[in-house]
């Protein structure tokens, strides 16, 4: 009868502490779906903390949260994130997927256009053409630049630099131009109403021989003229290529470009250009032109550009500096004849980054 007891007593205490486990697990488990999913303003033990729950009446607190609405909802929120069947996944599963790949189509197709860049710049080749707007694109008989024309040639054996080209193609063939007409009607009413403007033009080249004319405007829009300290506006409205540079074609290129752009040219007040004979000259300059046709202009030595002169200038008077520079100059001159002495070079300063 003893052995009898003695096993009943363990039996009940074997199933007492499997029942004590299993209220462990039940209410570890309720309380991670109750915490995480839980409203903000239930004040449930389960969502707080079990530390000051009386153990004896754990099972029967258990039991009442499971059969509770707020452990109902969290548990099936819980679920339906688990098996991925929440309402913002199921909305938009498809539309991220899609961004997804469209981001890394585009990475793909950017790592190729740097590429072509490094290509270029390690060949020392230019990089401009004649026509680079992206709707000229689809014409393959004209030089659209050594850049544009090797990302064309890459396109029709790369699938996704293909996809990239025909995309930007496409935008570009889009009737735009209500959009452009419209900012430069603002921009030359606001021009306009300020009363005044200076401009200021140069001319430059790169490898291609391709000499670019940038004109640009500098007015105080008409709200900032009752202001302590009124804006200043910089806009460049143009990129021109003149068939001459002489004072009088640069001249006649400007106005008529300012007239396109209904900016009235009788309202400039000053020009700033470099110190070149076409540009400042006292019988063919272009100041003179322009002063010709805007009387009361005044024309201003570019800064920049006198600040380089006077450099020359004082590193002329020093025999040390003329030494340094006129050695410097030989010695890029030697180097650059060479192929051989540029490996060199590269070798020699690529560790020491000089």
């Amino acid at each position: 009868m003893e052995g009898q007891e003695s096993a009943k007593r363990k039996f009940r205490g074997g199933a007492e502490k499997k029942r004590e486990k299993n209220k462990r697990l039940l209410s570890n488990e309720a309380e991670k779906f109750c915490l995480a999913f839980s409203k903000s303003d239930d004040e449930s033990k389960f969502t707080s903390g079990l530390f000051d729950i009386d153990p004896k009446h754990l099972y029967s607190r258990i039991h009442e949260h499971e059969n509770s609405k707020n452990h109902f909802y969290s548990s099936e929120s819980y679920m339906m994130q688990f098996k991925e069947k929440t309402i913002d996944i199921l909305l938009f599963n498809d539309q991220l997927y899609k961004r997804m790949l469209e981001i890394k189509d585009r990475k793909l197709a950017f790592e190729r256009i740097i590429d072509v860049v490094k290509l270029i710049g390690k060949r020392g080749m230019s990089f401009r053409g004649e026509y680079e707007s992206a709707k000229d694109l689809s014409n393959p008989n004209v030089s659209h630049g050594n850049f544009l024309d090797i990302v064309l040639l890459l396109a029709k054996y790369d699938v996704i630099l293909n996809k990239h080209v025909q995309s930007v193609t496409k935008k570009a063939n889009i009737n735009t131009t209500p959009g452009r007409i419209n900012k430069k009607k603002k921009m030359s009413e606001e021009i306009n109403s300020a009363g005044m403007y200076s401009i200021q033009i140069d001319t430059t080249q790169d490898i291609s021989v391709i000499d670019i004319c940038s004109v640009v405007i500098r007015y105080i829009s008409q709200n900032n003229l009752q202001s302590l300290e009124p804006t200043v506006f910089e806009i460049a409205i143009s990129f021109l290529s003149p068939k001459k540079t002489t004072g009088l074609a640069l001249c006649d290129l400007v106005s008529s470009n300012l007239s396109e752009n209904n900016i009235d040219i009788k309202q400039c007040i000053g020009s700033s250009t470099d110190g070149a004979s076409n540009m400042i000259g006292q019988y063919k300059g272009f100041s003179l032109w322009l002063e010709k046709e805007s009387p009361n202009q005044i024309h201003i030595w570019c800064y920049a550009h006198c600040l380089n002169l006077i450099i020359l200038e004082a590193t002329s008077i020093s025999t040390a500096s003329v030494s340094l520079f006129g050695l410097l100059k030989s010695c890029a001159t030697f180097l650059r004849d060479s192929h051989k002495r540029m490996d060199v070079w590269r070798s020699v300063t690529t560790d020491s980054r000089v």
